[in-house]
């Protein structure tokens, strides 16, 4: 996962689910390594038992259908402000994405 700077973690809503990819792939992830969760139904806090920086957890929904390119970032009350910002900058960046693609509640 070298050189990783965004996983999104993406298993079936139940949480008995979600917490175990979690750390996993937060494991050998690159420790700046911002960690969203596309969960509609619980808060990323809620799958940060084996993360190691619980304030770069954010909640990431995508729109559809896939030809909107743009998505939707939330804290999960605990995720540090700068978070937002630096996803909006790389995906700008990585995939020829407008400002208007991005809604970036902060």
């Amino acid at each position: 996962m070298d050189g990783t700077w965004l996983a999104v973690e993406s298993v079936p809503e139940k949480l008995e689910i979600k917490v175990p990819p979690c750390g996993q792939i937060d494991e050998p992830a690159p420790p700046d390594t911002i960690f969203a969760t596309n969960s509609s139904s619980y808060p990323s806090r809620l799958m940060a038992e084996k993360v190691r920086d619980k304030n770069d957890l954010c909640n990431m929904h995508f729109y559809m259908p896939p030809e909107f390119n743009a998505v939707d970032l939330m804290s999960d009350g605990e995720t540090d402000e700068d978070v937002p910002g630096s996803v909006e900058l790389r995906s700008l960046s990585s995939a020829n994405l407008s400002e208007a693609d991005l809604h970036c509640p902060r």
